[in-house]
């Protein structure tokens, strides 16, 4: 009887329907930091892989550091949303603050065709995006849709 109770309160717990989530219009400008973690997209297997091992090393090695405390959660977490794979970028939000925003990859390669083309002119010119987003957690968000795209 006790177990059934616990496999019938599991099931419960496991099923229940989640709040919908609620979309966000969020506006800002591409920017990269050498010290932000974008994921694994478009890298080889063998470099993964590499990077992977490196990961698990280190987290051994290193177990108290907070830093790496740190990173290692958000590698477990990306890594349970499936996210490791998916192009991302990070967004100057318009006050001031950065947030990663993962994309689905026609829109990152419309993002990427943009940023060519003004790459190809002497003077490079700053991406300001317009875009649906769906929160994950705190600063990581998913682009249901981009709204707009400027350069200035």
């Amino acid at each position: 009887m006790k177990y059934l109770f616990l496999i019938i309160i599991t099931f419960l717990l496991n099923h229940q329907t989640l709040p919908a989530q609620q979309t966000e219009i969020i506006e800002g400008q591409l920017y990269w930091n050498m010290h932000h973690f974008e994921g694994f997209y478009g890298l080889e297997d063998s470099i993964v892989q590499m990077i992977e091992d490196s990961i698990q090393s280190f987290a051994v090695k290193y177990k108290g550091n907070e830093e790496l405390k740190e990173f290692l959660e958000d590698y477990r977490f990306l890594k349970a949303k499936n996210l490791l794979h998916k192009p991302c970028k990070y967004l100057l939000t318009e006050n001031k603050q950065p947030i990663r925003v993962y994309f689905t990859e026609a829109d990152f390669l419309k993002i990427e065709e943009t940023r060519w083309f003004s790459k190809m002119k002497v003077e490079r010119k700053q991406t300001y995006l317009k875009m649906k987003m769906n929160r994950i957690k705190e600063k990581t968000f998913f682009c249901e849709e981009i709204l707009e795209t400027v350069q200035e």
